[in-house]
């Protein structure tokens, strides 16, 4: 067994993961101390950008950029933006443009629009937003402490408005029913002070970050999935699918809380009643997103510009549509929650090719500015497949749960992500994963001069235990698989 000795592992190269490693290195640690693990062969994890098939630009998961105003914004901006400390382009392909290529959807205000039975209801998204808040004031007036779900709120409410908005938000947002949305998550979540769009795809900002990473000297390993996590009183040891052993002083795990959930990675010891318990909190969110090649023709005729944004209401399920996304001729369709009993998300990616085309359809044709959109096709649909990844969507709180308070510590494992940091932190959003990654990174810098000596020499017999005998079990029945 081949052995690799660092100070820290990561694993996981999205968002959260890539953070922590560019906070050690902030924090002095040597670029040969750290390295990150990454199962997949792009880095972002649920925030990247693929081409498809047919060669156009997808974001199949995140797309917004939120905390406009905030930290991570900032953080951004100093270190990528044209006068920031760090000038690495955005991508090669956009020559000497940097961070001025991010879409400022600020300036759009005015191109959201809401339908409902072909026409436009500008006032609808306040107006139902507006009524669910004063219920959920009133709510927590008679019942301090106690939580509530959006259908229950609009319910109260009784308008048709506040109805159709909880339907709405808990499908497009939350990824989930109405009816199993947390109202103290919603209400306490703080994406709605606008947000950003990457020109050239969500999965260019990860880029940036591990071209930086990897710029100061930083190892990453692609393609290493982890299947083993041990501990000792002196360290701690990664196993790969590859047969690799890295053992380092600390690790740090980002990987999506679904795969947490699964069992994916063997833990010995098992993880802590608080990491148990914290996992036990959530479930995972239900999306399903397709989205349409268009000609550029398409756009300039009907006069539609960038990221424009349409809540489809009538044509059940609700879903919403970003129309020219970041400026790529494209129309995503993007759901969630249940639709005649079933969760959307499954049923659309199980749809077969006739039955897809014949929703694209009822869907597009609904909006006036979308209609005729078969005449400007360029390919075949793109559809994500939340539902059949083992990592799954984003996190969402089960009924009256709370989330933590950020990363949390076992032993020298510190588990991080979008899921382990406060709701109103960006929970579930690239700007809490972010927030969670340079948290676990000062978490681990600060603890690393109370940890044993860096330097006590390893020897395979040392590793020996039963976390070590499962991994050769799961190694021997995996080459007798293949």
């Amino acid at each position: 067994m081949q052995l690799s000795r660092h100070k820290v592992v990561i694993i996981g190269a999205g968002i959260a993961g890539i953070t922590a490693g560019l906070e050690l290195l902030d924090r002095g640690f040597l670029p040969a101390d750290i390295v990150i693990l990454e199962a997949e062969d792009a880095v972002g994890g649920r925030a990247k950008s693929v081409i498809s098939s047919d060669g156009f630009l997808v974001n199949p998961g995140a797309l917004w950029h939120h905390d406009r105003r905030g930290p991570y914004y900032r953080w951004l901006k100093a270190r990528y933006g044209r006068h920031g400390k760090v000038e690495y382009q955005l991508a090669p392909q956009v020559g000497s443009k940097r961070f001025k290529n991010i879409y400022d959807l600020d300036d759009l205000a005015g191109n959201s629009a809401i339908f409902a039975e072909g026409r436009r209801q500008y006032d609808l998204r306040s107006s139902g937003y507006s009524r669910l808040r004063r219920q959920h004031l009133i709510h927590q007036h008679a019942h301090p402490g106690k939580d509530t779900t959006l259908a229950a709120l609009a319910s109260l409410d009784g308008s048709h408005d506040a109805w159709n908005y909880s339907r709405f938000k808990a499908c497009n947002w939350m990824g989930l029913d109405h009816e199993e949305v947390s109202a103290a998550e919603y209400f306490k979540e703080n994406g709605a002070d606008g947000g950003l769009v990457v020109m050239g795809g969500t999965g260019r900002i990860p880029e940036q970050m591990i071209r930086e990473f990897k710029a100061r000297g930083g190892a990453v390993e692609m393609q290493t999935r982890v299947t083993v996590i041990g501990q000792t009183s002196g360290d701690v040891q990664v196993a790969t699918s590859k047969g690799k052993l890295f053992v380092a002083d600390q690790a740090i795990v980002t990987v999506p809380v679904a795969l947490l959930k699964a069992g994916a990675i063997q833990f010995f010891p098992k993880p802590s009643n608080e990491v148990q318990g914290c996992l036990d909190r959530f479930v995972i969110s239900q999306f399903g997103k397709v989205v349409v090649p268009l000609s550029q023709e398409f756009f300039e005729q009907r006069g539609i510009e960038r990221n424009h944004q349409v809540d489809v209401f009538e044509q059940g399920p609700l879903v919403y549509c970003h129309a020219f996304s970041a400026g790529e001729p494209t129309i995503s369709i993007k759901g969630g929650g249940k639709f005649g009993g079933s969760y959307f998300a499954g049923e659309l990616e199980n749809m077969s090719s006739w039955g897809r085309q014949r929703f694209i359809t009822r869907i597009l044709e609904a909006v006036p500015e979308f209609r005729g959109f078969e005449r400007f096709l360029c390919g075949e649909p793109y559809v994500s497949n939340w539902t059949q990844s083992a990592g799954g969507a984003w996190s969402a709180l089960r009924l009256g749960e709370v989330r933590p308070k950020g990363p949390i510590r076992d032993g020298r494992v510190v588990f991080a992500g979008e899921a382990f940091t406060k709701t109103e932190y960006g929970a579930s959003m690239m700007h809490g994963a972010w927030r969670s990654g340079k948290d676990a990174g000062t978490d681990v810098a600060t603890e690393a001069d109370d940890l044993s000596d860096y330097d006590v020499p390893m020897r395979e017999e040392n590793l020996v235990g039963p976390w070590l005998m499962a991994y050769r079990r799961s190694r021997a029945q995996a080459r007798l698989l293949h």
